[in-house]
């Protein structure tokens, strides 16, 4: 429906018929929902300056639908059956989690072994150039940490849950005590 969805080939003697195609698009409301994956959904499989690419293959939807399905995306994936990709519509994506930063803990340094966690860590010895070598002693320290954590100190966050649901019970127990006088 625009020049950037189409590359090679002769010019495209129908124009005409991306007007009224348009004109459709636009007089019954819809929306582009957009892709993810390369723009081109075909391949005229001509060899030399008569290749040609272009986006024939989309999905229309109309404003209702897309608030509706606000997070929906479309991917384009390539097939070796057809000369067009499949069109998949995803209506719910997965979010890719984000990784949780690494955070250096001031309680670790309570523990004497932190320290030796840390040396061992930074001695390993790299190739490459010294801002490289250094990069993979930290990327190794943090791992090496994060593994020394669970094991010195387990899941604290999961244990403080756990305590704190016990002092919940504990004080709704006293309570109903209490009024039971």
């Amino acid at each position: 429906m625009c020049h950037e969805e189409r590359w090679g080939g002769r010019p495209d003697p129908k124009k005409s018929h991306i007007d009224a195609f348009q004109e459709m698009v636009y007089n019954c409301g819809l929306i582009d929902v957009g892709y993810v994956g390369n723009i081109f959904t075909w391949c005229n499989g001509q060899e030399g300056l008569s290749r040609m690419y272009q986006r024939l293959d989309r999905v229309l939807c109309n404003p209702f639908w897309r608030t509706s399905f606000a997070e929906a995306q479309v991917i384009h994936i390539s097939t070796i059956h057809s000369d067009h990709k499949i069109l998949l519509v995803q209506l719910h994506p997965k979010k890719s989690k984000l990784k949780r930063p690494f955070r250096f803990e001031s309680m670790w340094t309570t523990d004497p072994t932190c320290k030796e966690v840390i040396k061992a860590a930074m001695q390993i010895e790299f190739d490459g150039s010294s801002s490289y070598a250094f990069c993979r002693n930290l990327t190794l320290c943090r791992r090496e940490l994060l593994k020394w954590n669970q094991k010195e100190f387990g899941y604290l966050q999961t244990q403080m849950k756990e305590i704190d649901n016990q002092l919940k019970q504990l004080q709704e127990h006293n309570h109903d005590v209490y009024y039971a006088y």
